[in-house]
């Protein structure tokens, strides 16, 4: 029973981009590694503030979030919504200034897991294999991220 308990414990980061070709005994050890802690959000909790420089990288492991925009007249803009899986930091964010706060906030309940991002470039001790994997697909997040803004670009410039 134990091992169907360990093997429970890991489904939760199935199908996350950043855990892509990462086995479970691996992943076991790099979370440990990389100081994650998973926090529980109520809908309509502030989860952070990209004004903050956090200096982590989030992961919606359950429910659902907004990353909004509030301008100085008081208005919120939805930039991005976030679920289960989906990945965030305050590095991925334009530059913040004071009239505009960058903020994410859960829509219901939610469950993040916070990533330290110095400890993603940080190489630990054994070099690990599956930490160098970790970092392509943090890559490959950041390339998606990047094609995804390009196209809402196109697509709100298009007359």
């Amino acid at each position: 029973m134990l091992q169907l308990q360990q093997f429970r414990g890991f489904m939760k980061y199935a199908n996350c981009p950043l855990f892509n070709g990462i086995t479970d005994t691996n992943l076991k050890h790099m979370l440990a590694c990389l100081k994650t802690k998973e926090v529980k959000y109520f809908g309509g909790e502030l989860i952070c503030s990209y004004n903050d420089k956090s200096n982590v990288l989030g992961v919606i492991l359950t429910g659902k979030a907004y990353v909004k925009k509030l301008d100085r007249e008081g208005n919120y803009t939805i930039l991005e919504t976030l679920t289960k899986n989906s990945v965030f930091s305050d590095k991925f964010a334009n530059t913040v200034t004071d009239l505009n706060c960058i903020e994410v906030y859960a829509s219901e309940s939610s469950t993040v897991m916070f990533i330290d991002f110095n400890s993603v470039f940080k190489r630990c001790p054994n070099a690990c294999e599956h930490h160098s994997q970790l970092v392509l697909n943090l890559m490959q997040v950041i390339i998606d991220k990047s094609k995804n803004l390009s196209q809402r670009v196109e697509l709100l410039s298009n007359k």
